[in-house]
């Protein structure tokens, strides 16, 4: 129920701006390091150590155990399909599909507040993952039903759907994100 506020007395606010500066210098954490949390609890404001732990992997696949098995059980399927027909469409687009799930469930098992306050590529790692691979998962699986069992006829006819396919999501999602950065007011609340 505790609130963050501050790490090592810099707001949320400020490290996530800092995150948009390439040349912001960010410490590198490292495990067993000790780092002092602002957080508001019960409506007090308490600084409270916090030690630095390995990123707690285990317990973040045993509580999305059903998501991953089902992303690796489909990308197993999906490698095998695409060893045995290389060649066929639906293959390659199902194998994209797969990797596309799998890189969603595997890369949005977590993020932590140290994320904002280390050198920023596990957080960066986080949106690429969590959106730009879900993205892609379901731009390649409305490609995957148009193509098989075997291609649609509209396909042959029109072929520039199927690179609207992958960009339209994509174009979507930017102007969202622009709308949404326009609209907030403050760095924190457009991450």
């Amino acid at each position: 129920g505790d609130l963050v506020v501050a790490v090592e007395g810099q707001a949320l606010g400020s490290l996530a701006r800092s995150l948009f500066a390439p040349a912001s210098s960010r410490p590198a954490l490292q495990v067993g390091q000790i780092l002092t949390y602002t957080v508001v609890r019960e409506g007090r404001t308490l600084d409270v150590p916090v030690t630095l732990r390995r990123f707690p992997l285990a317990a973040n696949l045993a509580y999305a155990w059903g998501i991953v098995a089902f992303a690796l059980a489909f990308l197993a399927v999906a490698m095998f399909v695409f060893a045995n027909r290389p060649a066929d469409l639906g293959a390659r687009t199902m194998l994209l599909t797969s990797a596309g799930v799998a890189a969603n469930a595997l890369g949005s098992i977590g993020l932590e507040v140290s994320d904002l306050v280390g050198r920023g590529v596990s957080f960066w790692l986080f949106p690429a993952t969590n959106v730009g691979a879900y993205l892609l998962f379901w731009s390649a699986a409305v490609h995957f039903a148009l193509v098989f069992p075997r291609p649609q006829p509209a396909l042959r006819r029109h072929l520039w759907i199927v690179p609207l396919l992958y960009v339209a999501p994509f174009a979507a999602q930017a102007v969202y994100v622009a709308a949404l950065w326009a609209s907030a007011s403050s760095t924190l609340e457009r991450i």
